[in-house]
């Protein structure tokens, strides 16, 4: 069985409710060997639900970046380098919502990383309470991806 495969099939059970030991147990019955490390990616369900309402912030709060990077950013279509990075900068946060909806670990990095990355490349917006709202808006994003990565996933965290 391929590792996507195996993915689906944690994912669905995760969906139905089984805890990770639940699921631990079905792959092990079956035979599965390399199940183990692709479990690792994904919280216990019981995690997912305690820390819901953190997660949903998190992704309104990619919500609003969105939105502001649609209202504000400036593409001059001379320059095709500006028309790539005005079209990634909108699409890599629709990405990374859509990636932070299925609970994997490497989403709550991706989200650290690209609240650190927005911090070095700010757009500038016409206004400066933008300005702020934005900065702020980014350093909630790296936090509450921070406080979710060491919740959800304790045991990967510890050193």
């Amino acid at each position: 069985m391929s590792g996507s495969s195996i993915k689906k099939i944690i994912r669905q059970e995760l969906q139905k409710g089984k805890t990770r030991k639940e699921i631990e147990e079905k792959f092990s019955n079956e035979g599965y060997t390399d199940y183990q490390a692709i479990i690792s990616l994904y919280p216990d369900i019981t995690l997912i639900k305690k820390y819901k309402k953190y997660q949903s912030i998190l992704i309104y709060l990619f919500y609003y970046v969105v939105i502001m990077k649609i209202l504000f950013v400036k593409i001059n279509f001379y320059n095709n380098w500006s028309i790539l990075f005005g079209i990634l900068s909108i699409i890599v946060p629709i990405m990374i919502i859509y990636y932070l909806k299925t609970y994997e670990s490497n989403a709550f990095s991706l989200a650290i990383f690209f609240g650190i990355w927005s911090l070095n490349a700010l757009p500038s917006f016409p206004y400066k309470i933008l300005d702020i709202l934005y900065v702020l808006t980014i350093l909630s994003i790296i936090g509450c991806s921070f406080f979710l990565l060491k919740k959800l996933f304790p045991k990967k965290t510890k050193s």
